[in-house]
C-alpha cells in the first residue's frame, strides 16, 4: 500500500498492490486506486487506469516524480515482469512505454528513488532474484512459467522452465522443467501419465511436456534479468541500466533505503534481502548479511564491508524502516525477519 495524494486535491489517496491469489499462483490479483474523496476511499481503477487492475504480480511500488512536471507518478514492480511507469496526468494515469525497462523481467521486490547522479531528476534502484542462482536468465535464455488448469481439477498448474545444457559435452541449450520428476508427477495425474522413468523425464524438454493443444489458454510468463539494478534516468521517460556491485547480487534483496552514512550529501543505500520460503529443489537463498553501499554522487556506488558499516543482517530478512529519534539524534533503522528478531541500528 502506496500513500499519494495523486490528483493534488489536497487528500491523500493510495495505490494498493495485488500479488496472487492464494494457491492460484502465478496470477496476478487485483491491483486498485482509492481516491479519497470527502475522508471515504474510493475505488477509481477503472476510472483513472484500468490497465494497472491486472499489471502483474505486484511485490512494492513508490510515487515519485519521475519527469519534473510537479505530479508524482507511479512505480511498480513484481515477479515476471518489467519495472512499470504510469505517468500521472491528474486526472488519469497513463502507462508510459519504451522506458529502456519493458525488456528487463525479473523478480522484482524493492523499489527506492533518489537522485543518485545529483542531475535534478530522479533515478530508480529495484531489488531483485539476484545472479545467485541455478537459472541464469539472459534475454536469449528466459525462465518461462507456464500455468493452467492442466487436468480440469480446478486449481491452477504452474510449471516453471529453464534453458540448461542438452549435454555436458555440448554448447546447446534447450528449455527444460526445473522441477523434480516426482514434485511434478505429485502435482497432477496428468504429467505422472506422460512419462514412466526418471530418464525419460530427464531428456524432456517444454515441447515434450505439452502438446500445442494444452498450452490453448494457458498464461506464459517470462523472466530474462535477475539482478539488482540501478536505473539512471536519462530524461524524456527514459532510463538506463547501470550495473551494482556483485557484493549486492548473492542473494533477493527485499528492501533497500537511502541513506547518507558518511555525511557527505550523496545518497547511499542500505540493503536486506535472502529467501528461505523456496521450494525443496530450489534451496533457500541466504548468502546476504545486509550490505551499505556508498555513493559518490556520480550514480557509482561501493560495496563497504559489514566490519566497516556495522550493518550486518542475516536470516530471512523482509522489511526495514526509518524511524525519527523523538530525542533529535539520529535516526534508527528497524529490520524485521521472518521467523527471527528485530533488529535496531542507529548511526553514530
Amino acid at each position: 500500500v502506496r500513500a499519494n495524494d495523486f490528483d493534488n486535491d489536497g487528500f491523500v489517496d493510495l495505490f494498493v498492490g495485488g500479488r496472487t491469489p492464494f494457491a492460484e499462483y502465478p496470477l496476478p490479483e487485483n491491483s486498485y486506486l482509492l481516491k479519497n474523496v470527502g475522508g471515504i476511499l474510493t475505488d477509481v481503477t477503472n476510472a483513472y487506469c484500468p490497465e494497472l487492475s491486472k499489471i502483474g504480480m505486484i511485490t512494492d511500488a513508490t510515487w515519485a516524480d519521475i519527469d519534473n512536471d510537479g505530479l508524482d507518478d507511479l512505480v511498480v514492480a513484481g515477479e515476471f515482469m518489467p519495472v512499470t511507469i504510469f505517468k500521472n496526468e491528474k486526472s488519469e494515469l497513463t502507462k508510459l512505454q519504451e522506458t529502456g525497462l519493458d525488456n528487463l523481467k525479473g523478480w522484482w521486490e524493492s523499489i527506492v528513488e533518489n537522485d543518485f547522479d545529483n542531475d535534478g531528476d530522479i533515478d530508480l534502484i529495484v531489488g531483485n532474484l539476484g545472479a545467485n542462482n541455478s537459472f541464469q536468465p539472459t534475454q536469449e535464455k528466459p525462465v518461462t512459467i507456464l500455468s493452467k488448469d492442466f487436468d480440469n481439477n480446478g486449481k491452477i498448474d504452474p510449471v516453471m522452465f529453464a534453458y540448461l545444457k542438452d549435454d555436458f559435452n555440448d554448447q546447446t541449450y534447450k528449455s527444460f522443467p526445473v522441477h523434480f520428476w516426482g514434485d511434478l508427477s505429485g502435482q497432477s495425474p496428468i504429467f505422472r501419465s506422460k512419462f514412466n522413468y526418471y530418464r525419460e523425464y530427464a531428456k524432456a524438454t517444454q515441447s515434450d511436456l505439452f502438446v500445442p493443444e494444452e498450452l490453448e489458454g494457458a498464461l506464459e510468463l517470462t523472466a530474462n534479468h535477475d539482478k539488482t539494478s540501478y536505473f539512471e534516468n536519462t530524461g524524456d521517460g527514459k532510463f538506463k541500466y547501470r550495473q551494482l556491485p556483485l557484493q549486492a547480487q548473492v542473494a533477493p534483496i527485499n528492501r533497500i533505503i537511502t541513506t547518507d552514512y558518511d555525511g557527505d550529501s550523496n545518497a547511499d543505500l542500505l540493503m536486506i534481502g535472502n529467501n528461505y520460503g523456496n521450494e525443496v529443489f530450489i534451496g533457500r537463498y541466504d548468502a546476504f548479511n545486509g550490505g551499505l553501499l556508498k555513493g559518490n554522487g556520480k550514480g557509482g556506488f561501493d560495496f563497504i564491508n559489514t566490519i566497516n558499516s556495522g550493518f550486518k543482517v542475516t536470516g530471512d530478512a523482509k522489511d526495514m524502516v526509518t524511524v525519527k529519534n523523538a530525542n533529535g539524534g539520529n535516526a534508527f533503522i528497524i529490520v524485521t525477519q521472518n521467523q527471527g528478531r528485530i533488529s535496531v541500528f542507529q548511526q553514530n
